[in-house]
């Protein structure tokens, strides 16, 4: 189950962020209707830019632990032939 959900996070994520965006617009465009510009584009650019930024520190998140798997692999490498050579 953890491989499928790793495998397919991209897509889960990429799909989350396509819905709150359209939640976003959808939200915002009563506040247009009814005169209140202001407040719709402010919650517009609030939902958005949230959405940017949470999806960025995931993906941070995603890049910093698949790093650490190399690392890990690397210094294991690096362990096993120092024991060999002694």
């Amino acid at each position: 189950m953890k491989k499928i959900i790793l495998a397919s996070g991209e897509i889960i994520l990429n799909i989350f962020v396509v819905l709150v965006i359209l939640v976003a617009i959808i939200g915002a465009v009563p506040m247009f209707k009814y005169g209140q510009a202001a407040a719709g584009m402010v919650m517009l650019v609030g939902y958005i830019g949230g959405v940017v930024l949470v999806t960025f520190l995931i993906y941070l998140l995603i890049d910093i632990r698949d790093k650490m798997a190399e690392n890990n692999a690397l210094l294991r490498y690096k362990i096993q032939n120092e024991t060999e050579k002694s």
